[in-house]
């Protein structure tokens, strides 16, 4: 018993010393908030403020119309149009009778101010019309889809790469294994009981806890603010309903859970770049430089005019969604997930060979 007390004591101190040298002190925890305060604003510019008034007005048609396709829905669309041509149609015969006065000013001006809202409406019916078509032939291929406010499902699946999130756990996770070395604190460590694989294990466990917690904040409150500010409703309907996920064939909420395990992917499979190269090297600026240079390595190229699709690089991870769609992107992102995890054995293969 006694020794089973000193074991979980001995267990105890291992990781409370491994926490203790990542994020002990202000520094760090200043580090966090910091980040995730700059990657919630950044998200709040992307995916809440570009409020446009055609949005607003596709809403109010969404209220209506969400859900799957009726005659009725049909029926209403068409009047719509209808009714939008009647009014454009009278234009001229308006501004006429507006001119030799048999339309007194305030008739007409009730005119003008149909007539507008005539015109803002024609491009929202006229897209309507092309989703109906859109379905239409997806029924015709077996695959099945519904009216809905595209919108806030779009943005967040096309939401970009959180820099400020990658570079959290560059800045924390990249020295994870450069205290020892500095302090020549190692060879002691390594020749200690625990000091190679127990602490390796400890090492890498922080190092997955800390990056899927990130990445979950990440995902998490760019959910919080386009639920709120735009709103994900039809959670239910086919995920074929948006343009391009046709051949996703669950729902729009079995899309999101994937989108959000993508994100938190990425963030722990560099997180695993960040704990491996930091076992290889034992110091903090080279793991830190190839980790920023993957993660940063498209804005980069296009710097210098260089087009490469996010899907190849990290991004495609760091990105959720929309980067690995494509066949390519997809095959990079089982790849880079497959370099993390060779490197990640070759570091445990160093530190029990060590």
């Amino acid at each position: 018993m006694l020794n089973m007390r000193g074991k979980r004591y001995r267990s105890l101190r291992l990781w409370h010393y491994e926490c203790r040298k990542l994020f002990g002190g202000v520094l760090p925890i200043l580090i966090c908030v910091l980040f995730l305060l700059l990657g919630a604003r950044d998200a709040y510019q992307s995916l809440v403020l570009p409020r446009t008034f055609e949005e607003n007005l596709t809403r109010e048609y969404m209220d209506v119309l969400e859900g799957e396709v009726t005659e009725e829905k049909r029926r209403y669309i068409h009047e719509q149009k209808e009714e939008i041509q009647r009014i454009l149609a009278r234009s001229a015969e308006m501004a006429e009778a507006y001119q030799n006065g048999s339309v007194d000013h305030e008739a007409y001006a009730a005119y003008i101010a149909a007539r507008n809202d005539a015109m803002d409406k024609t491009e929202v019916v006229e897209q309507l019309e092309q989703r109906l078509l859109r379905i239409d032939e997806l029924a015709m291929d077996g695959k099945r889809a519904e009216l809905v406010f595209e919108v806030g499902w779009e943005r967040i699946f096309s939401s970009d790469v959180d820099y400020y999130l990658a570079a959290l756990l560059l800045l924390l996770l990249s020295g994870i294994y450069a205290y020892e070395k500095r302090y020549r604190f190692s060879r002691i460590l390594r020749s200690s009981k625990n000091g190679r694989w127990k602490t390796a294990c400890t090492k890498l466990f922080i190092a997955l806890l800390f990056s899927f917690l990130a990445g979950l904040a990440s995902f998490a409150y760019r959910l919080m603010l386009v639920t709120t500010s735009i709103g994900l409703s039809s959670a239910r309907s086919p995920a074929a309903s948006l343009v391009g996920y046709e051949n996703f064939s669950g729902s729009l909420l079995q899309l999101l859970l994937l989108n959000g395990f993508l994100r938190i992917a990425g963030a722990i499979v560099l997180g695993l770049f960040c704990f491996s190269l930091s076992a290889l090297f034992e110091k903090t600026l080279p793991v830190m430089a190839l980790n920023a240079l993957s993660v940063l390595s498209v804005p980069l190229l296009h710097v210098f005019d260089v087009t490469v699709m996010d899907g190849l690089m990290l991004n495609g991870l760091l990105g959720g969604m929309s980067p690995i769609l494509s066949g390519a992107g997809a095959t990079a992102a089982v790849l880079w997930s497959g370099a993390a995890v060779l490197l990640t054995v070759l570091s445990f293969c160093k530190v029990k060979g060590a």
